[in-house]
């Protein structure tokens, strides 16, 4: 076991510098460890299961990375009926004096269960999010249940732990369009945070921020731009600078847009902009989202020659960080191809449009991708009348 241990912290550190190639065969030899020394239903197998899974999820093997997660949900299955016929999943272990040898090898065997579990719900959670970026809700709801059901049970209902499962379920509830029910996940993720650790933290900021922004998109714009400046307030006043701030930034620019005020909405998008790059780098998601959206907000304001190139950066940081079959990459070069109808580039634009249908066919799987499809087919194959369109303009 110490052996498996060892291959993990390894291969751990190699996935955190990006080397997946050298991550991947440790894992797996840690894998077949535990499976002979556990054995094959055992929660050390499960754990390394998912952990593999969340491997290949990043190496884009989608298929090898579902299978495993499934493999890995069916035996936590197991373990959970186990714990909870013992009373112990919802009940922590007690002290051991005045026990049995018996009774106290039974105390240790659920501590290392539910430790393990607490790994699992943490490890499905953040899985979760992968599938949700690359647009596959289908994949991503059992393994949210999953986790939220371990973590109420093992860490109480006012934990963080559920707390980031529900902020991710509220995120998954969009994209399926179910905005209500996304809504009530924002609101209990509030109170959470507001029970937990107030309302001077950067954890009950953001999940003020999702909150306003569930609001926007049910067109409850009044109360959306009330909970965004309360939210860059509370940044300002208590958080200081960081991701969630450059976040509500960015969100109060598009309300901005939504509202018709675009020289505002430039100016709050630049300044999320740059301080996402400063926190973040020039290479993470969050950071290619906002530059996406200030892209989005200058071809609004027809300055096309700037949006132009800000669509560029985008398409080549989504491709060196191997995130160019995400449904960020179809929105990506759609709006870029949209930037090329406008100027008169309309076979450059035919090209990204297609390569943004191909992406967003490869997620279909949820309704957002479903909706991207359609408005793409669509604009393809009323592109000649468009173009047509925008040069006489």
């Amino acid at each position: 076991m110490e052996r498996a241990r060892a291959l993990e912290k390894l291969a751990e550190m190699y996935w955190r510098q990006g080397k997946h190639g050298e991550a991947q065969p440790l894992l797996e030899r840690a894998l077949a460890i535990h499976e002979e020394l556990s054995g094959p239903e055992s929660i050390e197998t499960a754990v390394a299961l998912a952990k593999l899974a969340c491997l290949y999820s990043e190496q884009g093997k989608d298929g090898e990375s579902q299978l495993l997660c499934g493999h890995s949900l069916a035996i936590s299955d197991t373990i959970i009926a186990q714990l909870s016929k013992s009373a112990g999943l919802d009940s922590p272990a007690g002290a051991s004096s005045g026990r049995t040898a018996v009774e106290q090898d039974h105390e240790l065997e659920t501590r290392k269960l539910r430790k393990g579990l607490r790994l699992l719900a943490l490890l499905y959670s953040q899985q979760s999010m992968r599938y949700l970026e690359q647009g596959k809700c289908d994949a991503a709801q059992p393994l949210l249940q999953r986790s939220m059901v371990m973590s109420e049970s093992l860490s109480g209902p006012n934990s963080a732990e559920l707390g980031m499962s529900l902020m991710r379920l509220a995120w998954l509830h969009r994209r399926q369009g179910k905005y209500a029910e996304a809504e009530e996940a924002c609101k209990r993720v509030l109170q959470i945070s507001e029970r937990t650790v107030g309302n001077c933290s950067s954890e009950t900021a953001m999940a003020l921020n999702n909150l306003a922004v569930t609001c926007r998109e049910q067109g409850k714009l009044r109360d959306a731009e009330a909970l965004g400046r309360l939210c860059v307030k509370m940044y300002q006043d208590s958080v200081g600078e960081g991701r969630e701030k450059a976040i509500a930034i960015s969100n109060q620019a598009w309300q901005l847009c939504e509202q018709g005020d675009l020289e505002q909405a430039v100016t709050k998008c630049e300044q999320a902009l740059r301080l996402c790059e400063k926190v973040l780098g020039t290479g993470h998601m969050q950071t290619v989202l906002i530059m996406r959206n200030l892209a989005t907000i200058l071809h609004r304001q027809e300055k096309f020659k700037e949006a132009g190139n800000l669509y560029m950066r985008c398409a080549a940081v989504l491709r060196n960080t191997r995130k160019h079959n995400h449904l960020t990459m179809s929105s990506v070069l759609a709006g870029w191809a949209a930037n090329h109808v406008c100027v008169g580039q309309v076979d450059e634009a035919q090209k990204l449009y297609q390569q943004a249908l191909s992406i967003a066919l490869a997620c279909q799987a949820s309704p957002m991708a479903n909706a991207n499809v359609e408005a793409l087919q669509k604009i393809l194959k009323e592109l000649p009348q468009v173009a047509a369109a925008a040069g006489s303009r």
